[in-house]
């Protein structure tokens, strides 16, 4: 666990509360090539305060839409993702890029409304050393 003052406070996304970041940008092709990248620094400033559950569940496409300020956030930002990261993890890309494949413990958060409660951890997803 990270100390109370960081997870709350310094590294927080409060709402609107302005906050130093590192952008890491990358231009992806359909089939998932990265054709460009670039670092550098930022200012984020958070439009709503969104629960990681409530967010998860929005991402893992099993709960509503989250919204900010009343509004919901756009859905392609979760479908766009998604499609790109799937197409950054195939086996092809992968093996290209000469990244290995390690077994991963898989864990749930069970959440109390917005506290965490309990990590639990699921059986492991075996992946195939490339």
């Amino acid at each position: 666990m990270l100390p109370e003052r960081l997870s709350t406070d310094l590294t927080s996304l409060n709402d609107h509360q302005d906050r130093l970041a590192i952008v890491v940008e990358l231009v992806v092709s359909p089939d998932g090539q990265v054709k460009a990248s670039d670092v550098y620094g930022a200012v984020v400033n958070n439009k709503a305060k969104l629960a990681y559950n409530a967010v998860g569940a929005w991402l893992a496409g099993e709960g509503p839409p989250v919204t900010g300020r009343g509004r919901p956030c756009p859905a392609w930002t979760s479908s766009s993702a998604s499609r790109i990261a799937s197409r950054r993890r195939s086996d092809h890309l992968r093996a290209e890029h000469g990244a290995l494949g390690f077994e991963t413990i898989e864990v749930e958060n069970v959440f109390d409304g917005d506290t965490l409660h309990e990590v639990r951890s699921q059986k492991p997803k075996p992946r195939e050393v490339v």
